[in-house]
């Protein structure tokens, strides 16, 4: 039953995202979400504008749990190069 629970959580998940809900609040936009399950939890990346005006889009992610629970509040940088990252 891990599996069906882990698929409910993923698919609650996407509609979120898809439902423009920011799984790490930061001023301006975050768009273009994808997400990846691993089994014990999930990673979520996003396209976030909070540095517009100085870098454009940047690439954010974060973790959740597998109960929904965001593991990094703020975000984890990935790509904050200037220029524009899809």
């Amino acid at each position: 039953m891990r599996i069906a629970h882990q698929f409910i959580f993923l698919t609650t998940l996407a509609s979120a995202l898809a439902s423009q809900a920011a799984i790490v609040p930061a001023p301006d936009d975050q768009e273009e979400a994808s997400v990846v399950a691993n089994g014990n939890g999930y990673f979520v990346v996003w396209a976030d504008k909070r540095t517009y005006v100085s870098t454009e889009y940047d690439i954010y992610g974060a973790r959740v749990s597998s109960t929904g629970e965001v593991l990094d509040p703020v975000g984890i940088p990935i790509c904050t190069e200037p220029a524009l990252h899809t």
